[in-house]
């Protein structure tokens, strides 16, 4: 924010020095000039944060370079599945990973809202930003990196899910099942000496 005003204050020094008509056509190319170099300068900015943050959330980049985890998440029971928390997907709290890191991408973005036009200070560069194909680009490599990790996640729940019974089941429920179809166990009586029925075996 502050160098944007310090851009505007170099261009106001700019046009008393050389006192330009404002709506002459060279001076209008001079401050579309200007915008296209800062409207080129807040794209590299917020590209290169955002192609960062997208190798933090790289599956391959982490095995080969051993970053530190960005989020402690805990594998949890939930009422009926095993569950991560907070969630990788987005939810409906927006607590979940994929919410996190588009919010993260979103302040990087709104860089663009802080800097004022030359040409209209009451505007900023925000959707000139937006509508730049690098941006558009490093932010499809954000999708296919939470795609991944999406993927990923939900192989590592599967591993559970031969163990589901023990809490979708009901205890209680099973153990009586367990005895109904057990049956009744057949008793058989151990002869004794002298002919009398002795105890079961």
């Amino acid at each position: 924010k502050d160098e944007g005003k310090e851009i505007n204050k170099l261009l106001k020094d700019t046009m008393d020095h050389i006192k330009p008509s404002k709506k002459s056509i060279e001076w209008k190319a001079y401050q579309d000039y200007i915008n296209c170099v800062i409207i080129e300068g807040i794209t590299k900015a917020i590209v290169s944060s955002i192609n960062h943050l997208s190798e933090q959330i790289n599956i391959e980049y982490n095995r080969h370079n051993d970053l530190q985890p960005m989020f402690d998440i805990k594998v949890c029971l939930g009422d009926t599945d095993v569950v991560f928390e907070p969630p990788i997907r987005g939810c409906e709290s927006e607590n979940g990973i994929k919410d996190i890191i588009f919010r993260i991408v979103e302040g990087f973005i709104s860089i663009a809202s802080l800097i004022q036009r030359l040409d209209n200070q009451q505007l900023d560069y925000l959707v000139e930003v937006k509508n730049q194909m690098s941006v558009f680009f490093a932010m499809s490599h954000i999708s296919k990196n939470m795609k991944e990790m999406e993927h990923e996640t939900d192989r590592f729940l599967d591993k559970y899910s031969e163990f589901s019974f023990l809490w979708k089941e009901n205890i209680d429920t099973s153990f009586v099942e367990f005895i109904e179809s057990a049956g009744e166990a057949p008793v058989h009586m151990k002869p004794v000496e002298g002919g009398e029925e002795g105890g079961m075996e």
